[in-house]
């Protein structure tokens, strides 16, 4: 028997009208590429006026237009994306990756109506750490009494360490979907590079009684966020920041 598989399609609304669909997204993609609504709606498989009309449609409902033109160059005008396209865009892709990883999940059990249930409801449990990044498994190593967990966020790498009874009770292994929950005050700043030690950016950072609680953004735009009880911990919006995430620390759910 062939395994069954689950596909969605993803469109964001706005005011419950369809405002970006995956063929709206694919087109602004193309945009972005090609610097052309003619060539973007040719390379997206869409007839000119098609590819007109939806852009018209994506700006005329948008709160700031998606897209601009572009004026000048050796080959005259042509259009590209505003900064507020390149978010959308940004916006849509992790929402059809987090919907992917979860159908993965649900995927690895589909014949099995308990085991589906039981991961369905799952995803209701909800839990008091700030930190909450969802990813694959890619390795797995024994060292001891201890299991190295690897896995992909988004393509950031980011290593777990714990107990092998846990991995087993878990039924962890290449492919399975987790939940790494890391609490705030676990993330620190770093000076050097080294395991669990990530290049971000700050994107915000405020003081409240005598804490500090920074956001920082992975180079795949997934943020995280930190709280310090140091001053000398404020940092400026744009730096650019080294942080560090004891493995140890790194609760892996399923």
């Amino acid at each position: 028997m062939d395994k069954l598989s689950v596909e969605s399609s993803i469109c964001i609304n706005r005011k419950k009208h369809p405002f970006i669909s995956e063929e709206g997204v694919e087109l602004l993609r193309q945009i972005e590429k090609t610097g052309s609504i003619t060539k973007a709606a040719k390379a997206a498989k869409m007839c000119y006026k098609k590819g007109w009309d939806t852009i018209k449609q994506i700006n005329d409902a948008a709160e700031a237009p998606l897209t601009r033109s572009a004026i000048g160059g050796k080959k005259g005008g042509g259009s590209a994306l505003t900064p507020t396209g390149h978010l959308y865009v940004q916006l849509y892709d992790r929402l059809y990756e987090e919907q992917r990883l979860f159908f993965d999940g649900i995927e690895e059990h589909i014949d099995d109506y308990d085991e589906c249930m039981r991961i369905l409801n799952r995803k209701t449990v909800r839990t008091s750490a700030r930190n909450q990044l969802h990813g694959k498994v890619v390795s797995l190593k024994k060292e001891g009494f201890m299991t190295r967990v690897e896995v992909n966020v988004s393509g950031i790498l980011i290593k777990a360490s714990i107990t092998t009874n846990s991995a087993e009770e878990l039924a962890l292994k290449d492919g399975s979907t987790v939940w790494l929950i890391i609490k705030a005050s676990w993330v620190e700043l770093a000076q050097n590079d080294g395991e669990n030690v990530f290049d971000t950016v700050v994107i915000n950072s405020r003081v409240k009684s005598d804490t500090v609680e920074n956001t920082f953004a992975f180079e795949n735009k997934i943020t995280i966020v930190s709280f310090s009880k140091s001053s000398s911990e404020q940092l400026q919006k744009g730096e650019k920041v080294k942080i560090f995430i004891d493995k140890s620390k790194i609760i892996v759910g399923i």
